[in-house]
């Protein structure tokens, strides 16, 4: 991990954009047992460990299963449809 926050770090001084790190989160996804680590830092500044985030409106677990993050929204997705019917 520190391999790619250097790589990140070295692109983003080199063209410009900015990490917020108050969005960035941290999440290991192929371990069997998350691990658990004492810190982990951009620029200093401590990236939060979770065991799921939201990306697009999309709940994405640490165990990732298609009908466990899609399900949801093809369920609204319906109950919407559903309602512009009725």
């Amino acid at each position: 991990m520190n391999a790619i926050v250097d790589a990140l770090k070295t692109f983003c001084q080199l063209s410009g954009p900015i990490v917020n790190v108050y969005k960035t989160k941290m999440m290991e996804l192929k371990a069997v047992q998350p691990r658990h680590y004492v810190s982990f830092a951009y620029k200093r500044e401590l990236i939060q460990v979770v065991q799921r985030f939201k990306y697009l409106g999309i709940d994405v677990p640490r165990q990732i299963g298609e009908l466990y993050t899609m399900g949801p929204r093809i369920q609204a997705g319906w109950n919407s449809y559903y309602m512009y019917e009725n």
